[in-house]
């Protein structure tokens, strides 16, 4: 056998050894990749399964110690379910009082909301990394774990804690004020006179009426002594001398004479009295 033969021979083994070594080589680096990817692929899972349909935030974000704020955690997704959201505890925070909005329906989703109203009791930042809750749906209970939230608590500034007093306010313009005064004093003299004229107005319009019944009653008496055959010359000068200037000619001319000239015609004057009563 020629050498060469021999060295082909013995070649070939080495190369397959070579060849199986990386071909195992690669399918180990391949499992390898394979294993990987699940792996992140399933915490991507995992993590979108925690995270969806919550979210938590504080309102307002940023306070002052002693200032109330609120942790809202909030549910929103398309099967129903409920949580319930255990009260973190943290030294720097004092909590005031929760609220709970039950679970609702709107827009073919189910909504729930909790609202934990807390003071915080110095500055600084707050982180809550440990928040859960407790979800309740058709498939059971589990606990969701919620991504971390953060207050910032800023301090007083130095002007907050000074003890010097506050600029007084400024001062009102002068025209503002007159032009008040003015519309103040109008208003009020304006009231008093209606008040005044309300008052006096119907007092003034009773004698009015009383002197009108009073002369007509003084007709009527005048008319009934006529007709009697008496004359009333007292009356008939009291006629003239209060409504001298309402009669006619006629009739103040007929009662000159019988007061004045002693000619009196009962007659007449009673007739022309009664044209005067009635009208």
């Amino acid at each position: 056998m020629p050498p060469t033969a021999l060295v082909t021979s013995s070649s070939q083994p080495t190369k397959r050894l070579r060849a199986t070594k990386r071909l195992r080589a690669n399918s180990v680096w391949g499992v390898l990749r394979v294993f990987a990817l699940l792996s992140c692929l399933f915490a991507i899972s995992a993590e979108a399964a925690d995270f969806s349909g919550f979210s938590v935030r504080f309102d307002p974000p940023q306070v002052h110690p002693g200032d109330v704020c609120a942790l809202i955690v909030e549910m929103d997704r398309e099967r129903f379910g409920q949580f319930k959201l255990p009260v973190p505890l943290d030294p720097k925070l004092h909590l005031v009082s929760i609220e709970q909005v039950p679970v609702s329906l709107k827009d073919g989703r189910y909504q729930q909301r909790q609202r934990l109203l807390f003071q915080p009791l110095a500055s600084g930042s707050v982180v809550i990394s440990d928040l859960q809750v407790e979800l309740s749906d058709s498939s059971g209970t589990e606990t969701v774990a919620l991504p971390p939230v953060t207050l910032s608590v800023v301090p007083f500034e130095s002007i907050d804690l000074s003890d010097a007093p506050e600029p007084l306010p400024p001062a009102v313009d002068q025209r503002d004020e007159a032009l008040f005064e003015t519309r103040y004093l109008t208003g009020f003299l304006t009231g008093l006179l209606l008040l005044v004229v309300t008052v006096l107005y119907p007092m003034r319009q009773r004698p009015s009426i009383e002197n009108g019944n009073a002369k007509g009653d003084l007709m009527l008496d005048i008319v009934e002594q006529l007709q009697s055959g008496s004359v009333p010359t007292n009356l008939l000068e009291q006629i003239l001398a209060e409504r001298g200037g309402d009669l006619s000619p006629q009739l103040r001319c007929k009662i000159e004479q019988s007061v004045y000239a002693n000619r009196c015609e009962p007659a007449v004057l009673c007739d022309l009295l009664r044209r005067e009563t009635v009208n």
